[in-house]
Order: C-alpha cells, then structure tokens, then sequence
C-alpha cells in the first residue's frame, strides 16, 4: 500500500476490530442543515414526543392522519383538531345535553372522524358523512369498533347528483364543492339530507362543507322542521352580504337564534388579526367565548350555534 493511501485509510480511523476503515462516499449538506437548524430540529422532536405521550394519556385510541395536512399537524399536537372550540361548545350545552344526547348527532363534512370521535361519546349515535374517497378510507379506520357510528361516502345538498369536488393540498378539510381552486378535483355523489332515515331523532348536527352550507340545509328542510336539531355549522367571510349569509337567514326563518364562538367583535381572520384580537381582549377583559347579538359579524366563522326555539330559554337566547 502506498504510503499516502495510508495516510488517507487511517484518517478515517479504525473500527474495533483495529482494521482499517474507508469512507467511499458521503452525503452533501446544503446551508438549511446547519447546526442551528439541526438542534431545532431535535427540540421539535423531543417536543412532540412529549406531546404525543401526553395526548395518548388523554385520549389512547388510534388514530390515522395525513401526515402534511393540516388537520393532521394538528391532531399530533393538540390530540383533537379544534379541541378548545369543542370543549367550550359542549360546556355551553350543558342545559341541554340531557335533551340532546339520547339521538343522532349528523356530521355532515366529517373528514378522517375528528369531530366524530368527540361526537361518539356524547350521543346515543352518530352517523358521518365523507364524499371524498381518501379521505373516507381514513373516516372509515378511525371509527373502527364503534358501533353507535355509521359512515356514508356522500357528500349532503339540495338535491341528487353528481359533482367535482376540489381539493386543497395541505388541508384537505378545505376541499369544496362550492369554491374554485388550483387543486385536483375529486366527481362525488350529493344526496339530500331528508333522503336518509335515521334510528333515533335528529338532535344535532354540525356542518363544515367550505361554503356549501346553505345547499346542505335547504336539503334538510324536514329534518329540521320535524326534529329541530342545534345545528353548528362554518361560515366563511366570503358569505356575507349585507350583514348576513344565505345559511343564517335560513336558519332565523325556521325560528333558530345564532351564536358564535370567538370573541365579541373582532372581523380579521388573518394571524396578525388573531394577536391582535388576543391582545385587546387581554386589556379590556374580553374573552374566547360563546357570544349572542342581534347580528353576526362579518367574518369566518368556524363554529357558529343556530339554537331551535325549543332550547332558547335554557341557553339564554330567548
């Protein structure tokens, strides 16, 4: 062996056996896997460990997610996607739970079963509804062995038949039948609400379909007449016109009151918005909170409370 080829062999070190160790190839860094980045990297990690072992003490159940979605991102770290508006929506129903437990609970939009899984403990059944065909497989998995839940593959409208759905990358839950997008589209099955029978009254529905609301509930105009349901449903900004939204004004004919979830005036959705809304409310003492008004503000709702006639002296909305 020539001597500069020991040199180099050598330089490399030796493994425990003492005999020589050569290096025939190694991988290349570029300036994003700097030190820096790489003890962050490691930070994030040991924090989602951490989390992950928290969330299984509270919640032990398997789950499956999209691992670069949105919701996904935020199941791993929370446990439940949206936990702090649910907690709060059920503690404002408290007076009612009695009344409302005991029959269907309609998720109407439900993605891979977050909302279902929260859902499946408080009602006597619970029957979800995906058209996405991904996304069902998932929806599907995760309810697996709960017998008081049921899963259909269609999307809810006003009428039957067929549509393109577009897809969002990076956040399936915002996927449309409704808004335009650069997605890929998905052709799905609608079918009307009031088409489907159910075992027990329908006694509360939630609706997260990306601007399709309205078409959901003109389909489910029996339903809603003859069982009078709490409906909790999304409204985006892009929906108002003239201080209302055709799924609110709906819903204020057959005799329902709105509330929402949030805080009592803030109209900005972006980030910054949010800061500053936390901030304000921090100095004037106002809170995250289920509100009431003669209007709704104008803005993305994510959990607004339409509450039937039947339940507006129990919760104050009389």
């Amino acid at each position: 062996m020539r001597r500069e080829e020991s040199r180099r062999l050598s330089a490399w070190g030796r493994n425990v056996s003492g005999s020589e160790i050569t290096c025939l190839f190694k991988e290349r860094r570029s300036r994003k896997d700097g030190l820096i980045r790489r003890r962050v990297r490691r930070e994030v990690e040991k924090y989602l460990s951490r989390r992950a072992q928290e969330n299984l003490a509270t919640n032990p159940r398997k789950m499956a997610v999209f691992a670069q979605d949105l919701i996904g991102r935020s199941i791993n770290l929370d446990g439940v996607f949206e936990r702090r508006e649910l907690d709060l929506l059920f503690s404002f129903l408290g007076p009612v739970l009695n009344d409302i437990a005991p029959g269907t609970c309609l998720d109407v939009g439900a993605n891979i079963g977050n909302h279902t899984l929260y859902f499946s403990s408080r009602f006597a059944n619970v029957v979800a509804f995906e058209p996405n065909p991904e996304v069902f497989q998932l929806l599907s998995f995760n309810v697996r062995g709960l017998e008081t839940v049921s899963v259909q593959s269609v999307a809810l409208g006003d009428g039957s038949h067929k549509a393109l759905l577009r897809e969002v990358d990076g956040n399936l839950g915002a996927s449309s039948l409704k808004h335009q997008g650069l997605g890929p589209t998905v052709p799905v099955s609608v079918r009307r609400m009031d088409d489907f029978s159910f075992e027990k009254p329908v006694s509360f529905i939630k609706i997260d379909t990306e601007g399709f609301e309205a078409e959901v509930l003109r389909g489910a105009d029996e339903t809603l007449k003859t069982h009078e349901p709490i409906v909790v449903f999304e409204q985006l900004k892009s929906e108002f016109r003239e201080g209302s939204t055709p799924a609110i004004q709906l819903l204020q004919r057959l005799g329902y009151r709105i509330c929402w979830i949030g805080w009592p005036g803030r109209s900005g959705t972006g980030g910054a918005s949010k800061l500053v809304g936390k901030l304000i409310g921090a100095l004037l003492g106002r809170r995250f909170g289920v509100y009431f008004g003669a209007t709704v503000p104008p803005r993305t709702h994510p959990m607004l409370i339409a509450v039937p006639q039947r339940f507006q002296a129990a919760l104050g909305v009389a």
